[in-house]
């Protein structure tokens, strides 16, 4: 999956993001989470842009989570 394009594609709407089973983040907050992409961290080296590694969603408890990009299955907008 193209973290790049999906997370400009879906900044700042609610999504979904669907977690590996093996993953330390499925076994904090569930098989999924619902929330909304506010933001991204970026891979750099030699000040050079490698690549998403992390995108940042905030749930509905108005804390922000950041999830590695290794440990997110799937990202689709979610639609209220």
């Amino acid at each position: 999956m193209n973290f790049d394009e999906v997370s400009s594609n879906l900044n700042n709407k609610n999504v979904v993001a669907i977690l590996d089973e093996q993953s330390d983040s499925f076994k904090k907050f569930g098989p999924k989470l619902i929330g909304k992409l506010v933001g991204r961290s970026k891979e750099t080296g030699n000040n050079i842009s490698k690549g998403v590694i992390s995108l940042t969603i905030l749930a509905h408890d108005y804390l922000t989570y950041q999830i590695p990009c290794v440990e997110i299955k799937a990202i689709s907008e979610l639609f209220l």
